[in-house]
C-alpha cells in the first residue's frame, strides 16, 4: 500500500479544499515541516481517518464533529479522499476511498442545525463502487492490517515512540497478540484451566460420595422369625455403615456385597405388597362405580318429576296466551295503517302551502323590478367618479417616484462621501501608529540579542540535569517498588493468618454440626418402628411382619416426635454446606500462604536492587550503612536539589526559547509593518481622489426635484390615495346594492315558475295516497275508528312483547315434555336406588385400598432407596480413579503453560511471542547499531531469568559494546531511546510484512521525535531511513527540527493563516 494523492476539505485545521500529490517528491524520503500547530500531524490523521474512520493515536482518538474545521462555513461538507496504490502480482491497482465524518450543518430549509452521519465510499480499480456497508472490512482486507497494527508499523504517532520499547512484558504480550495473532496460546491456557477446575469440582463431590451414599441407607429394625437371614444382613450392614461414616472406606466392598443380598430380599417383599394393593384397588373401583351409577339414577328420577310438574303449570295459561297473540297481530296492522294515514296528511298540507306561497310572490314581483332599476343607475354614476380618482392617483404617484429616486441618489452620494472621508482619516492614523511601533521594535531587538547571548549555555546544563534526573527517578522508582513490596508482604502475612484462622473456625463448626447430625439420624432410625405402629389397624396385616394381631405396638419417644425425614434431609444439606465452606477455607489458606512466599521473595529482590543502585550512583554512604528512614530522607534531599537545578535549567531553556521565538516574531512583524506602510500610503493617495469625486456628485443631485423633501412627497401621495379610496368605497356600495336588487327579482321569478310546475304533481300525489289508505283499511278489515283506537291504546313495543311471551310459553311447554320423555327412557323400569348403602360399601373399599397402598409404598420406598445407594456405590469406582488421574495430568500441564511453576513464571503465549520478538530484534539491531555507531544492540532478557519471580519473557535489555554489559532500556537517554524505539518500529514492520505475504506496505510516516537527537545521531538515523527509502518505500518525517530541512531535500511545507492550513511542495 502506497499513498498517491490526499484531498481534504473542512477537516481539522484545513478549511478550503487542499490536495497533496505524493508522486511529486523526487526522492522516497521527504520531510513534512512547519511551525508548531500548523497542521503537520493532521495529514497523518487524515490518512488514518480515510482508511479506518478514526483519527489520532490510541491515547488521543478523534472522530465526529471534533474533526470538522472551524476555518470555513459550517455549510461546507468536511471530507477526506485518499487515492492509494496496491501491488497485485506484477501490476499496481489504484483504490480511492472518500470518507465524510459525522458533522454539524445548518438546515437546508428554515433555521437551526442538524447532525449528518458519517459516510464512506470505496472506488475499486475497475471503477465500481464497493457496497458501503462492507467498505470498512474491505479496506482492512486490502491493506492487510487493522488500525492498531497500521499505527505500530506505518503511522507512528507523536508521543507514542517509546510505548513499545518501555512496555512491560504483559503490555507487550497484548500488543503482539494483536499483531501476530498469538491468542490461540492464551485460549489453550484458559481451556486447560477450565478443564482443571471442572475436575476439581468432580473430585470435591467424589471425596464425600461414599459417606453420603452410605448414610442414605435405611435398614429395618425388626423382622419376623421367618426372615432370620435378613436380620443378620441388616445387623452387619448397620456395623459397616457406622465404619464408613467414620471414614473407613476400606469396608466399602463388603458393604456393597451385603447390601446387594439385602435388596434382593426387599424386592420380593415389595412385589407381594404390590399385588395385594392392586387387588384392593380393583375392589375399591367397583364400589365407587356402583355409587356413581346410583347417584346418577336418582338425579334422573328427580328430573322427571320436575318436568311433569312444569307441564301442568304451563297448561293453565294456554287460553290467555293465544288471545294475547291475536291482539298483537291487530296492533301491528293498526300501526301500519297509521303510517299510511300520516303520509296522506303530509301531502295535503304541502299542497296548501305551495298555493299560498305562489300568490304572495306574484304580488311582490313588480316592487322588486323597480328597486333593481334604481340601484343600477346609482352604480353607473359611482363608476365614473372612481375612474377619475384613479387617473389622478396614477399621475401623482409618478411625480412622487421621480422625486424620491432623486433624493435617494443624493443621500447615497453623501453617504459615500462620508465613508471615504472617514476611511481616509483612519488610514492616516494607522500610518502614524505603525511608524511609532516600527521604531519601538528596533529598540527591543537590541536588548533581546544581549539576553540570548547570556543564555547560550542553558541547553548543555539542561542535558546534564536530565541525565541526573533520569538516574534519580529510576532510583526513586526502585525504592518505591521496594516500599510497595514491603507493604504487600506485610498485608499478605496478615491475610494468610486471617485465612488460617477462618479455616480453623469452619473446621470446628463442621465437626460440631456433624456430631449433632449423627445423633439426630440415629434417633430418627431408632423410632421408625414407632411410626409404623401408629398406622396399624386391628384385623389388618402389619406391613413388616404380616400379623393381623398387634398386642404390643412400639410407642414413639416424646423427645423424638418432631424428627421427620424432611428435617433430617435439611440438616444433612446444612452439613454439606459447612463441609464445602471448610474445603474452600482450606484452599484459600493454602493460596494465601503461597502468595506470601512470593511477596517475600519479591521484597528481597527489590531491596537488593536498591542497594546495588545506591552503591553504583556514588553516594558517600553505602546502602548497608543506612536505615530505611535515613535512605528515604537521603533520596528526598537529593531529589529536592535536583528539582531546584531542573527548575533553573527549565526556566533558562524556556527563556532562551522565548527570546528566539520573539526574535523571529519581531523580524516578521517589522517586515509586515514595512509592507503595511507602503500599502497605506498607496491607499491614502487613492482615497483623496475618490473623496473629491463624491463631493461633486452630491452637489449635482440636489437640483431638478419637484418635491423638496420626502415628507412633501409623502403628503401628496397620501392625499391622492385617500381620494381614490373614498371613490372605490362608494362604487362598491352601489355595486352591491344593484347586484342584490337584481338577484331578488330573479329569485322571485324563478320561485313563481317552480311553484306553478309543482302544484299538479302534488295534487296527483294526494290522490294516490288517498287510494292507498282506503285499500289498506279494507285489506286489514279495520275501520278508521278501530285502528285509531288500537294505535292510541298500544305501542309497537307492546305488540312485540305479547308476541315474544307467546313464543316463550310454547318453547317452555315443549321443552318440559321432551325432558319428561328422556327421563322415562333412561329409567327403563328401574327402582329408586339406596345411596346410603352404596356409600358405606365404597368407604370400606377405600380404607382397604389405602392400607394396601401404604404397605406397598413403604416396602417399595425402602427397596428403591437402598437399591439406588447400591447402584451409586457400584458405578463410582472406575469414575473416581479416572477423574483423579485426569486432574493430576491437567494440573501439571496447566501450571507449566500458565507460568505457575516456581522459578518458571513465563507462560506459553510469551514463549511463542519470543520467537517473533527475536526476529524483530534481529532486524531492529541492524538499524540500531548503525544509528548508535555500533555502540548498542537490543536483547531479550535471558530465558532462564525471564521466569524468575514474575513473567519477564518479553522484557528488553540494551547491550553496550563499550562496557560489555546489559542494562535496562529505560536507562537510555532521550535520544538513545528514540533511536532504539525507531529501530524497533522498523524491525516490527519488516516482521509483519514477512509473516503475511498479502501485505505490501510501501510507506511509513514518523511523527516528531528527532528533536531529542544530537547532530551525529540524527545524521545516522536519517541515513538509515534514506537507505530504506532507496527501494520502493515512501517515508515521511513530520518534524519542525531546523537541521532536518538541510538534510532532506524534498519537503512538504505546511503553513497556517487566518483561513486555516495550507501546503506546498518544496522539491529539489
Amino acid at each position: 500500500m502506497r499513498p498517491v494523492r490526499l484531498s481534504m476539505q473542512a477537516f481539522a485545521s484545513y478549511g478550503k479544499k487542499t490536495e497533496i500529490d505524493f508522486t511529486k517528491p523526487v526522492q522516497n524520503l521527504f520531510l513534512i515541516t512547519g511551525d508548531t500547530g500548523a497542521g503537520k500531524s493532521t495529514i497523518f490523521d487524515a490518512i488514518v481517518f480515510a482508511l479506518y474512520g478514526e483519527a489520532g493515536s490510541a491515547v488521543n482518538r478523534k472522530n465526529g464533529p471534533e474533526l470538522q474545521s472551524q476555518y470555513v462555513s459550517p455549510a461546507a461538507e468536511p471530507f477526506v479522499e485518499l487515492t492509494f496504490s496496491q501491488q497485485c502480482g506484477e501490476k499496481e491497482e489504484l483504490y480511492t476511498v472518500r470518507r465524510v465524518p459525522r458533522h454539524i450543518r445548518p438546515l437546508r430549509r428554515g433555521t437551526g442545525w442538524t447532525e449528518e452521519s458519517e459516510s464512506v465510499s470505496l472506488i475499486l480499480p475497475d471503477g465500481r463502487e464497493y457496497p458501503r456497508k462492507e467498505t470498512d472490512a474491505r479496506l482492512v482486507d486490502i491493506i492487510g492490517l487493522t488500525k492498531e497494527q497500521f499505527m505500530q508499523v506505518a503511522m507512528i504517532a507523536q508521543g507514542e515512540f517509546m510505548e513499545l520499547l518501555r512496555a512491560k512484558s504483559d503490555e507487550k504480550k497484548v500488543i503482539f497478540r494483536k499483531l501476530f495473532h498469538t491468542e490461540i496460546y492464551s485460549r489453550i491456557t484458559e481451556e486447560l484451566n477450565r478443564r482443571k477446575k471442572e475436575k476439581e469440582k468432580e473430585i470435591a463431590v467424589i471425596r464425600t460420595v461414599c459417606q453420603t451414599e452410605a448414610a442414605r441407607l435405611v435398614l429395618p429394625e425388626s423382622v419376623d422369625s421367618a426372615s432370620e437371614r435378613t436380620e443378620d444382613l441388616a445387623e452387619r450392614l448397620r456395623i459397616l455403615q457406622r465404619n464408613i461414616a467414620e471414614g473407613k472406606i476400606a469396608v466399602l466392598e463388603e458393604f456393597v456385597e451385603k447390601l446387594d443380598a439385602l435388596t434382593d430380599q426387599m424386592r420380593e417383599e415389595a412385589k407381594n405388597a404390590s399385588q395385594e394393593a392392586e387387588k384392593a384397588q380393583a375392589d375399591r373401583d367397583a364400589a365407587r362405580d356402583a355409587l356413581a351409577e346410583g347417584e346418577n339414577l336418582l338425579k334422573i328420577f328427580e328430573q322427571k318429576k320436575r318436568a311433569s310438574e312444569k307441564r301442568k303449570e304451563l297448561s293453565k295459561h294456554r287460553q290467555k296466551t293465544e288471545q294475547e297473540e291475536q291482539l298483537a297481530g291487530k296492533i301491528l296492522d293498526a300501526r301500519e295503517i297509521a303510517g299510511v294515514w300520516t303520509r296522506l296528511k303530509d301531502s295535503v298540507q304541502a299542497g296548501r302551502q305551495t298555493k299560498q306561497k305562489l300568490e304572495e310572490d306574484r304580488q311582490r314581483l313588480p316592487k322588486l323590478a323597480k328597486l333593481a332599476e334604481q340601484a343600477a343607475w346609482k352604480q353607473e354614476a359611482a363608476k365614473k367618479d372612481m375612474d377619475a380618482a384613479l387617473t389622478n392617483y396614477s399621475q401623482t404617484m409618478e411625480r412622487v417616484r421621480k422625486s424620491l429616486d432623486a433624493i435617494s441618489r443624493e443621500e447615497k452620494a453623501q453617504k459615500l462621501l462620508d465613508e471615504k472621508q472617514e476611511e481616509l482619516n483612519r488610514f492616516r492614523k494607522q500610518e502614524q501608529t505603525q511608524r511609532v511601533l516600527l521604531e519601538k521594535l528596533g529598540e527591543e531587538e537590541k536588548k533581546r540579542k544581549l539576553e540570548i547571548s547570556r543564555l547560550s549555555g542553558a541547553e548543555d546544563r539542561a542535558a546534564e540535569c536530565r541525565i541526573r534526573m533520569d538516574d534519580r527517578k529510576l532510583l526513586l522508582a526502585e525504592y518505591q517498588e521496594y516500599q510497595k513490596a514491603e507493604k504487600e508482604a506485610g498485608d499478605q502475612r496478615r491475610k494468610a493468618e486471617e485465612c488460617r484462622a477462618a479455616y480453623a473456625g469452619f473446621r470446628e463448626q463442621y465437626e460440631q454440626q456433624n456430631r449433632e447430625y449423627e445423633a439426630m439420624r440415629r434417633s430418627f432410625l431408632d423410632e421408625q418402628a414407632g411410626f409404623l405402629a401408629r398406622e396399624l389397624v386391628p384385623g389388618m396385616p402389619c406391613p413388616v411382619c404380616g400379623s393381623r394381631e398387634h398386642p404390643h405396638p412400639r410407642e414413639i419417644a416424646e423427645k423424638n416426635r418432631g424428627i421427620t425425614r424432611e428435617i433430617l434431609d435439611r440438616e444433612k444439606h446444612l452439613l454439606d454446606g459447612l463441609r464445602e465452606e471448610q474445603e474452600k477455607a482450606a484452599a484459600r489458606a493454602k493460596a494465601a500462604t503461597g502468595v506470601l512466599e512470593e511477596k517475600q521473595h519479591r521484597r528481597s529482590l527489590t531491596r537488593d536492587k536498591v542497594k546495588e543502585h545506591l552503591n553504583r550512583s556514588g553516594f558517600r554512604q553505602r546502602a548497608d550503612e543506612l536505615s530505611p528512614e535515613q535512605l528515604h530522607s537521603l533520596l528526598q534531599e537529593e531529589h529536592g536539589r535536583l528539582l531546584v537545578f531542573r527548575d533553573q535549567c527549565v526556566q533558562e531553556l524556556q527563556e532562551l526559547k522565548k527570546q528566539k521565538a520573539q526574535e523571529t516574531e519581531s523580524e516578521e512583524k517589522r517586515q509586515r509593518l514595512r509592507t503595511s506602510l507602503d500599502q497605506l500610503e498607496e491607499k491614502i493617495r487613492k482615497l483623496t481622489g475618490e473623496v473629491s469625486a463624491a463631493a461633486a456628485l452630491a452637489d449635482d443631485l440636489r437640483c431638478g426635484r419637484e418635491f423638496a423633501s420626502r415628507k412633501e412627497a409623502a403628503d401628496a401621495e397620501k392625499q391622492a390615495e385617500e381620494e381614490k379610496r373614498k371613490k372605490e368605497e362608494n362604487w362598491k356600495i352601489a355595486a352591491g346594492e344593484a347586484e342584490a336588487g337584481a338577484a331578488a327579482r330573479t329569485s322571485c321569478e324563478a320561485g313563481i315558475l317552480q311553484m306553478e310546475q309543482r302544484i299538479p304533481a302534488e295534487e296527483e300525489e294526494i290522490k294516490k295516497r288517498t287510494e292507498s289508505y282506503q285499500e289498506i283499511c279494507s285489506r286489514k278489515k279495520l275501520t278508521e275508528s278501530r285502528w285509531k283506537e288500537l294505535a292510541d291504546q298500544y305501542s309497537a313495543e307492546d305488540a312485540e312483547t305479547m308476541r315474544k311471551q307467546a313464543e316463550q310459553w310454547r318453547r317452555e311447554f315443549a321443552g318440559a315434555g321432551q325432558l319428561e320423555a328422556e327421563a322415562e327412557k333412561q329409567i327403563d323400569g328401574r327402582e329408586i336406588p339406596d345411596l346410603e348403602s352404596l356409600r358405606m360399601r365404597a368407604a370400606l373399599a377405600q380404607n382397604r385400598c389405602d392400607a394396601a397402598r401404604q404397605k406397598e409404598k413403604s416396602a417399595s420406598g425402602l427397596y428403591t432407596g437402598n437399591r439406588q445407594v447400591l447402584q451409586s456405590l457400584q458405578s463410582g469406582k472406575e469414575k473416581r480413579e479416572a477423574v483423579i488421574q485426569e486432574h493430576t495430568r491437567l494440573d501439571t500441564l496447566y501450571r507449566l503453560v500458565s507460568g505457575n511453576v516456581s522459578g518458571s513464571r513465563m507462560d506459553l503465549e510469551t514463549f511463542a511471542q519470543r520467537y517473533y520478538l527475536n526476529r524483530i530484534l534481529a532486524a531492529s539491531n541492524r538499524r540500531f547499531q548503525e544509528m548508535s555507531a555500533g555502540q548498542y544492540e537490543l536483547r531479550m532478557l535471558d530465558a532462564e531469568k525471564a521466569g524468575v519471580g514474575k513473567n519477564r519473557g518479553l522484557d528488553l535489555m540494551v547491550y553496550s559494546t563499550v562496557t560489555g554489559r546489559e542494562r535496562e532500556v529505560r536507562t537510555l537517554s532521550g535520544g538513545e531511546s528514540f533511536m532504539a524505539a525507531l529501530s524497533l518500529a522498523l524491525g516490527m514492520a519488516d516482521q509483519i510484512q514477512e509473516s503475511s505475504a498479502s501485505i505490501h506496505l510501501d510507506m511509513m510516516f514518523i511523527d516528531e521525535g528527532f528533536g531529542s537527537l544530537d547532530d551525529r545521531s540524527r545524521d545516522q538515523a536519517v541515513r538509515v531511513l534514506k537507505e530504506m527509502a532507496g527501494g520502493n518505500r515512501l517515508i515521511g518525517i513530520i518534524s519542525h527540527v531546523t537541521e532536518l530541512k538541510q538534510e532532506i531535500d524534498d519537503q512538504l511545507v505546511v503553513t497556517k493563516r487566518d483561513d486555516g492550513s495550507h501546503v506546498r511542495w518544496q522539491l529539489t
